[in-house]
């Protein structure tokens, strides 16, 4: 019995034996999102990963830095005056925001000079499993089309099937396939 393999197939068997399979026996490569859970109290955050939340009646945002609020603020104002500010104006004001980071860093929630409230909360971060892939190249590929998705980052996590007698059976009948006609790409 003479079967048609369809070229897929020997596209990836040929990956399967000549990738890096970075020391792992019967891998398999994962790509993972990296998740963040927000809301912690300091008390309980393993470090200090703080979020900072910025909000008014209409509209929310977060921030990692108090620096992108400082520029954002910053820039609000200057669009809300219907004048070019004084030294003078520029220099009150950024004390106000100097006064608004002294109680970030002392924890405190504060109302900002637009009116909007700035709350301090803390998250952790852990990876989360997002899907598996015989072929490093294969992940890769996933990974990159699909980046837009992740929002705080993505990774390559390669891990072995070790014992997983099906996934190995099916892995290694992969490699019995032929290479493929031509050049394969990479």
């Amino acid at each position: 019995m003479n079967i048609d393999i369809p070229n897929e197939l020997l596209v990836l068997a040929h990956r399967l034996r000549t990738q890096d399979n970075l020391a792992t026996g019967e891998p398999l490569f994962c790509v993972q999102q990296r998740v963040r859970f927000y809301g912690l109290d300091p008390r309980y955050a393993d470090s200090e990963d703080l979020c900072l939340w910025r909000h008014s009646e209409d509209w929310e945002a977060t921030y990692d830095s108090f620096d992108e609020i400082l520029d954002e603020e910053v820039r609000d104002w200057r669009q809300l005056l219907d004048h070019e500010p004084t030294e003078e104006e520029t220099e009150a004001f950024i004390a106000t925001l100097d006064d608004v980071r002294d109680s970030c860093e002392a924890r405190e929630d504060v109302v900002l000079p637009g009116g909007s409230k700035l709350e301090i909360t803390f998250y952790q971060q852990h990876w989360e499993f997002v899907t598996a892939h015989f072929s490093r190249a294969a992940a890769e590929h996933y990974m990159h089309s699909n980046m837009h998705h992740f929002r705080h980052g993505a990774r390559i996590y390669v891990t072995s099937q070790y014992r997983c007698h099906e996934w190995n059976a099916v892995r290694k009948l992969l490699m019995t396939f032929p290479d493929p006609p031509g050049e394969v790409a990479p």
